[in-house]
């Protein structure tokens, strides 16, 4: 079963109609018991970082998430702001803490100099400069949709599946982990690319999953 969380901080009929136009069936659900009857999970999420753990905190699911993705190495889905929420800590008005899942910290995007605009509103080429468990390299080059102000910076440049140029230097657009993956950027708005790579990012999933049971 593939749990799509539904948690007051995303548009979360976009998202649930890109997957069904991939056809992938999801659930909506938003609470520890839902997340531990699920094969994968999606964390979707706009807004701010604060505001997301809180609500977060509240419904329990910290603990939940971090059962699934690193104890029960389970696959996990971060989008746009749930790509961010899987690190351990945000610079967003203040400092804050995350799920931890993925080291690494959460900070402003910088222009440094350069006509790029924060927030970073709108297409940005993807750079994929080896292939990976999760993105395949033929999506090297392809413009994205992003909206976001700040950045995923992962302790290991190893878990750095793709990245996008902003102020001049590397932005993570992809971050993986085991069988976590976080996209910065919004598939459900990217036309028929983010499609594409939302497609063949669950299948790679499914395969993990199907593995994890046949095992």
């Amino acid at each position: 079963m593939v749990l799509l969380l539904d948690l007051e901080f995303c548009n979360i009929k976009s998202v649930e109609l890109a997957f069904q136009r991939i056809g992938v069936p999801v659930t909506l659900g938003s609470s520890p018991d839902n997340i531990d009857a699920a094969d994968i999970v999606i964390l979707p999420g706009v807004g701010s970082f604060k505001q997301a753990m809180t609500r977060l905190n509240e419904t329990g699911l910290p603990d939940a998430l971090r059962t699934h993705a690193v104890e029960r190495r389970r696959p996990l889905v971060g989008i746009c702001l749930g790509m961010q929420l899987l690190a351990e800590e945000s610079t967003e008005h203040g400092q804050h803490q995350g799920l931890g899942i993925i080291p690494g910290t959460v900070q402003k995007l910088a222009s440094n100099g350069t006509g790029d605009r924060v927030p970073n509103m709108g297409w940005s080429d993807l750079s994929i400069p080896h292939e990976n468990p999760f993105i395949p390299r033929e999506f090297d080059g392809e413009a994205t949709y992003f909206a976001h102000s700040y950045h995923f910076i992962p302790r290991d440049n190893r878990d750095v599946a793709a990245t996008i140029t902003h102020g001049d230097k590397p932005v993570a657009a992809v971050v993986a982990r085991d069988r976590v993956i976080g996209m910065q950027f919004h598939p459900e708005k990217s036309l028929d690319v983010g499609l594409e790579i939302l497609k063949a990012v669950m299948d790679r999933l499914a395969r993990h999953a199907s593995l994890e049971k046949s095992s």
